[in-house]
């Protein structure tokens, strides 16, 4: 479930460089390393559940193009929400909303309130996890038995995101019968995931229990939805999994950082834009290190 801060934060400057496609039944960002003189041998597939401000959000489309160029690989961001996602205009309400105090702007605030309500019903109403995450599930496995069946496969979740990826990240798929008749063993749907600042839909431990795909998350000390207490917990089902099935993971804390900051962290403050690239460059790193060894789903 999404609240206002999953609706805060900075609209990034950028033009993004990807392509608008109807991928598998969505409509769907695509974007890849931008070396347009050689053939660019692709080293792996990656999609992107976006936090709640949707596969349109330039900031999420800029990160999409970065992570492209940095790993070598297609990235995707498909649109989870059916044309539902609210738009970023959001952001500034918000501010309005909650941080102007000035007495004309204490008269603004009930049109601000309904400017809120009228962007954010759609998407709360309409937006579902038992719509979007079959929607991701079926995207996914498309990518891994059609269209990219040779190549790794990872799933970033941001905010919203977050929890689809991470229940995806315990489900496996059947293998494709080689000779036609006999069933191949199931294999892991993604080779690896990486999220950060999950929503607070996120259930500890629940949500860990059947993980096999390896995880690295990405947390803000000051997180709203993941306090230090929830953060050592998580530590602790991960180890045990990771003990019990070999499944690798990791878990950094931002100090200082709030919700939201991978994505919309505000690009013109030092700190938050050098946190905001730590976190993308954890998240290649990660997907980079499982896609060279195979890893799971491989």
């Amino acid at each position: 479930m999404s609240c206002p801060s999953c609706f805060q934060g900075t609209l990034h400057t950028g033009t993004p460089r990807g392509t608008e496609t109807l991928l598998h039944g969505l409509k769907t960002y695509v974007t890849a390393p931008s070396n347009d003189d050689v053939d660019v041998d692709l080293k792996g597939v990656v999609v992107i559940a976006p936090d709640a401000l949707g596969w349109t959000f330039c900031n999420t489309r800029l990160l999409a193009d970065r992570m492209a160029e940095e790993g070598g690989w297609t990235v995707y961001v498909p649109d989870l929400m059916d044309g539902h996602a609210p738009s970023a205009t959001l952001l500034s309400v918000f501010d309005n909303l909650l941080y102007d105090t000035g007495v004309w702007n204490w008269l603004w605030k009930p049109y601000y309130f309904l400017q809120v309500a009228y962007a954010m019903l759609p998407f709360l109403l309409l937006v579902p996890l038992s719509k979007s995450l079959p929607r991701l599930r079926s995207f996914l496995t498309a990518l891994r038995t059609t269209t990219h069946p040779t190549l790794p496969l990872g799933a970033c979740g941001y905010c919203w995101g977050a929890k689809h990826v991470i229940t995806l990240a315990s489900e496996s798929i059947h293998q494709t019968p080689e000779n036609g008749t006999k069933q191949q063993p199931q294999q892991p749907l993604l080779t690896a995931a990486f999220v950060a600042h999950p929503a607070s839909d996120v259930q500890v431990p629940g949500d860990f229990d059947n993980l096999h795909t390896p995880l690295s998350m990405a947390v803000g000390e000051k997180d709203i939805f993941f306090s230090m207490e929830v953060v050592e917990r998580v530590k602790g089902v991960l180890a045990t999994r990771e003990e019990g099935v070999g499944v690798g993971s990791e878990v950094y804390v931002y100090a200082g950082a709030r919700h939201g900051f991978a994505t919309r962290g505000d690009d013109k403050v030092g700190v938050e834009r050098r946190q905001a690239e730590e976190a993308r460059e954890q998240a290649v790193a990660w997907l980079g290190r499982w896609f060279k060894r195979g890893g799971a789903g491989m």
